[in-house]
């Protein structure tokens, strides 16, 4: 069980890392993820958006307006302070994790996606299968980058008795980003 989790923490970095030869790399550069200071809320808020009164000021009303039109069915969003640098805000809604991150001036620079092989797309879920039959999809990872909002990517976590992979899938070109094996 040590290893899935190492392995699963490891997706995000991962993605980052090897951040994503199917795309120019011309604007990944503002592209920042760091640790982040959480803000933490005097009530947990039944609205799309956290809004105690310690906090509703610092993010930036387009962030939230944006998050709020993109993910209509959010609930519990939790907003991080990033540095100075902008605002993630996290929610899961209907087994999906995501995660968006806004810059101090509100516009959204990605979003990350988790979920299962069950809300995998058909034909993402086709591909994998194809070649990687006797694996289990353990994780999925989607990617969203919104100066190439056209493409998506995919990071994919499987495994079998005895072995990891992290697939990453983009232009429907798939490749093996990493490959754990139990000793």
């Amino acid at each position: 069980m040590k290893i899935f989790e190492i392995t699963s923490s490891c997706v995000s970095a991962a993605l980052i890392i090897h951040l994503f030869s199917c795309q120019t790399t011309d604007g990944l550069t503002g592209l920042k993820i760091k640790t982040s200071e959480i803000i933490t809320p005097l009530h947990q808020s039944a609205l799309p958006a956290n809004t105690a009164p310690n906090f509703r000021n610092e993010i930036p009303v387009k962030a939230v307006r944006e998050f709020i039109d993109e993910f209509q069915d959010a609930v519990n969003v939790t907003w991080r302070k990033v540095g100075d640098d902008g605002y993630i805000a996290d929610s899961k809604s209907d087994s999906i994790k995501t995660i968006a991150f806004y810059y101090r001036n509100g516009s959204c620079s990605y979003i990350l996606k988790k979920y299962g092989e069950n809300k995998m797309p058909a034909d993402v879920r086709a591909m994998v299968k194809s070649i990687f039959y006797d694996y289990t999809i353990t994780e999925v990872t989607e990617i969203r980058l919104r100066q190439y909002s056209e493409n998506m990517i995919y990071s994919v976590l499987i495994k079998n008795a005895d072995n990891y992979k992290i697939l990453r899938i983009c232009n429907n070109e798939m490749e093996i980003t990493r490959d754990y094996t139990k000793p």
